[in-house]
């Protein structure tokens, strides 16, 4: 099993070695000059939108971030320490050896909604660029904090947790703070991306997993609630809003999906105000359903008594080959990106 953990790491760092050998390399023109932010008149990280209006872009923006608002909003209430849930509501992650509510896990999504919403705010009033920096890269910190949970078995096991989130913010604003245009909107654009391809890939191993061992063990597994309560609970009908565990973590694969794919259609087509508000969009689609997934998590009972996520046991090098897929996609979809733009320009060549 090592000697087939050792090959599988080997063959993913050799496709993303090729991978970074034959990235595309821009053509001249194709880096398009940094538009102007309408308020702060600070350099963006984009050049101008093609066919841009100003009402559809803030109308769009705007409906974006209210509707981001209102998800945080809620999900902040549902997951607030002194909101009453009841003890049948109860998810946990097993590790093999240790049951741990998701309690914290909610939460830390919560908060990623609330902080989307303030990057949606500052993007508003300040544009994409180094001064929204100070927002954006905390969208982006609170999923590596979704992925460190999950990886840790959805508690916070050490001290390392927050190093390693101080470490990821101070790398991510030093470097994109420190490099010139367009390398630092592209290193925060490859950032970002990775952890939007990981989100969906741990989302969906979560899920699977726990269907495998519900299928497999789920008439053996400890339930949710006491022995000595089920009579009790049939008793009196307790259980009026029910769903098949795991389900509700079908809502959470498919909101990272959207994101994801909103992104990496923004990424393609850099230069295209369509292609920025589907992404925009995008958010509208995958937040509120983000915050479904918590109100599902909080407030519904597993038909089955059983709610229980089944992290898989996987050595590390799982791990490890998960990370560097997720850097191999992201550097995929901004190769895909140089291409695209690299084309554009030869078709306006041919056009002269």
């Amino acid at each position: 099993m090592r000697f087939k953990g050792s090959h599988a790491v080997i063959a993913s760092i050799a496709v993303l070695g090729a991978l970074i050998f034959f990235f595309p390399e821009p053509k001249a023109g194709s880096i398009p000059p940094q538009e102007k932010s309408r308020f702060t008149g600070y350099p963006a990280w984009h050049g101008t939108w093609q066919g841009i209006d100003p009402f559809i872009l803030d109308a769009s923006a705007g409906f974006s971030v209210l509707v981001g608002g209102i998800a945080g909003f809620l999900s902040i209430i549902w997951t607030n320490p002194s909101y009453p849930i009841s003890v049948k509501c109860i998810t946990s992650f097993y590790d093999g050896s240790h049951v741990t509510p998701t309690t914290l896990f909610n939460r830390v999504l919560a908060y990623y909604l609330l902080f989307t919403h303030f990057a949606g705010t500052a993007f508003l009033i300040l544009d994409l660029g180094k001064l929204w920096l100070t927002f954006g890269v905390l969208h982006n910190a609170w999923e590596v904090a979704l992925l460190l949970l999950l990886f840790m078995g959805g508690r916070v096991k050490s001290q390392w947790y927050f190093i390693i989130l101080f470490v990821y913010i101070f790398i991510v604003v030093l470097l994109s703070v420190l490099l010139p245009w367009p390398f630092d909107a592209i290193f925060f654009k490859w950032q970002g991306l990775c952890s939007d391809f990981a989100l969906p890939m741990v989302f969906t191993i979560l899920y699977i997993n726990t269907r495998k061992y519900l299928r497999n063990y789920g008439t053996d597994t400890i339930p949710l609630v006491l022995i000595e309560d089920v009579d009790e609970v049939e008793k009196h009908g307790l259980f009026p809003t029910t769903f098949e565990h795991p389900k509700q973590l079908i809502p959470l694969i498919f909101a990272s999906v959207v994101h994801t794919g909103g992104n990496i259609l923004a990424t393609w087509f850099l230069q295209s105000l369509k292609a920025f508000l589907v992404f925009q969009f995008c958010y509208i689609i995958s937040y509120p359903i983000y915050a479904y997934y918590i109100y599902l998590d909080t407030h519904y009972e597993s038909a089955s008594l059983i709610k229980r996520y089944y992290l898989p046991k996987r050595p590390l090098w799982k791990d490890v080959v998960i990370g560097i897929w997720s850097i191999v996609m992201s550097l995929s979809m901004i190769a895909i990106g140089v291409i695209i733009c690299n084309n554009d320009v030869k078709d306006n060549i041919n056009d002269m």
